[in-house]
């Protein structure tokens, strides 16, 4: 398999696993796409919170600044890419914001679905 197949595939699982880490079935609402099935309106709920809370140290185009790592691109997938989503969650959730109160549970697992 070549890296961009296995990278594909690990989209696709990691995408796979944010539903199941929420605990949402695919339905209508779910979107499919060349990296899995994801909940469209999670995705979009996280990139609402990823604007407030995140992009200001991790930038909105996701590739960081100084001490905030860059949050897509091939140093990310070659990091997270043999991860689950929940270890991405447990980071974040354990860590994020780092100057702020911790948000919602839900929250998190929608930036994990942008992300």
């Amino acid at each position: 398999m070549n890296g961009s197949r296995i990278g594909c595939v690990r989209r696709a699982a990691a995408a796979a696993g944010v539903v199941l880490l929420s605990g949402a079935a695919p339905s209508g609402a779910a979107a499919q796409s060349a990296e899995g099935v994801y909940a469209a309106a999670q995705a979009a709920a996280g990139r609402a919170v990823y604007e407030q809370k995140c992009a200001r140290c991790h930038q909105s185009n996701l590739q960081g600044s100084f001490e905030a790592p860059q949050l897509a691109g091939e140093s990310f997938l070659r990091f997270w890419g043999d991860l689950s989503p929940r270890d991405l969650y447990d980071r974040i959730s354990g860590s994020m914001p780092p100057d702020e109160d911790a948000l919602a549970d839900e929250a998190y697992v929608d930036v994990v679905a942008y992300l």
